[in-house]
């Protein structure tokens, strides 16, 4: 087994077993079938191109203790693979997964750099100024810190094209929540990807809401900023 920090991550759904295809695979091969299939979907997930090798199914079922015989048919006759070439076998549904994820991961570092370009730019910017100079600096930083508009000028963050893909967003609402908490422009960025784009129902969506809940308590948050900043370190 791989090291839990080398472990390969990929979404799939909580019921994928109702599905009409799983439902028949069940149907037929019992769970041992479902397990095989799980097998071969965690098996392309670590394939540098999600693709697998039809020679090679042999091996693979040695290796989890079935038959060649029964993997084949799980490969071959559900419809829950695709055959590449009469080489290679994949999972459509995996690929659209991880381009999703992939794509999405790839923005949120993109974002961090983003936000680690605008802070160090800031801090050169200060350390070139006489003493009394950054005295005023950091003073009108601190009065200005509660009216921090989320569109800054030092973001491209309104600027963020949203997928068209069907999914049921509330995106003008996250983004008010953002500047309701004054956000700060690097961290709102992620959680803006890290949302899908203020997907309803996202994991997203509970922090802020979390946020909320605390506003008048004694468990108050009183850095959203960076409370949202750890929350979204565990979900990217």
């Amino acid at each position: 087994m791989k090291h839990i920090k080398d472990a390969y991550y990929f979404p799939h759904d909580s019921n994928a077993k109702d599905d009409p295809k799983c439902v028949l695979l069940i149907e037929q091969l019992g769970l041992e079938g479902y397990g095989t299939f799980w097998v071969l979907v965690e098996t392309l997930r670590e394939q540098p191109d999600f693709r697998y090798p039809l020679k090679l199914i042999p091996a693979l079922a040695r290796r989890y203790n079935t038959t060649a015989e029964k993997m084949k048919a799980v490969v071959l006759s559900f419809g829950l693979f695709t055959i590449e070439n009469d080489s290679f076998f994949f999972s459509e549904s995996l690929d659209k997964r991880m381009k999703i994820y992939l794509d999405r991961k790839q923005l949120l570092s993109e974002a961090g750099k983003k936000g680690n370009s605008i802070r160090w730019g800031r801090s050169e910017n200060i350390a070139t100024r006489s003493g009394s100079d950054q005295v005023a600096i950091a003073n009108k930083t601190k009065e200005n810190k509660t009216n921090k508009s989320l569109f800054s000028e030092e973001t491209d963050f309104q600027d963020l094209k949203i997928p068209d893909d069907g999914v049921n967003r509330n995106y003008e609402g996250f983004v008010n929540r953002l500047k309701e908490y004054n956000i700060s422009p690097d961290i709102a960025l992620k959680a803006v990807i890290a949302s899908n784009y203020g997907a309803i129902g996202s994991s997203v969506w509970k922090i802020l809401n979390d946020i909320r809940d605390r506003k008048n308590s004694k468990n108050k948050i009183n850095d959203p900023s960076a409370y949202l900043a750890v929350c979204l370190s565990s979900i990217s």
